[in-house]
């Protein structure tokens, strides 16, 4: 964003006008509620509290590929053919 001084008022106004309030947005990549609520339900777990620590978590990153998912897996010890 420019400085101050060297913005002419039209300016000023164009740039404030182009400001949007996102305070109460919900990021599309976080769980709904509907999801952790019916994992909750069914497991009787929060699936966003870490079991080790019982702090929050949050989820960073999706995978959908299957050849990352079968490596984690395998190294896990938790993959079944």
């Amino acid at each position: 964003m420019p400085d101050d001084e060297h913005v002419s008022s039209s300016e000023k106004k164009t740039i404030e006008e182009k400001i949007l309030d996102v305070s109460k947005h919900r990021s599309k990549n976080s769980a709904s509620l509907t999801w952790r609520d019916c994992i909750k339900k069914i497991w009787k777990d929060d699936p966003l509290i870490c079991p080790e620590c019982d702090h929050k978590m949050k989820i960073i990153s999706f995978i959908t590929e299957m050849k990352p998912i079968e490596k984690i897996l395998k190294y896990l010890g938790l993959w079944t053919e």
